[in-house]
């Protein structure tokens, strides 16, 4: 996953958040905004990405470990998995 950012202001969006799925090259975007936080990423990864695609095997980011690490406990307490 991945951000493309410093877009014009679209209404409240200003970025684009991209899912990859690296098995399948499927791609998901996802307009959002730069201050958007993990639990709204949590949320939109859910409609167009869990449906789709299901429950992620690993989460690369060019935002970090500890921001993988805090979607992923985020996306599993939306879907009762508990860790």
């Amino acid at each position: 996953m991945d951000f493309v950012t410093g877009l014009l202001q679209s209404k409240d969006h200003d970025a684009i958040w991209v899912v990859v799925d690296w098995l399948t090259k499927h791609r998901h975007l996802a307009m959002c905004s730069t201050t958007v936080d993990i639990h709204d990423l949590a949320d939109l990864f859910l409609q167009p990405v869990f449906r789709l695609q299901g429950l992620p095997q690993t989460i690369t980011s060019n935002r970090g470990p500890q921001f993988a690490s805090e979607f992923w406990h985020h996306l599993c307490a939306l879907l009762g998995i508990e860790l």
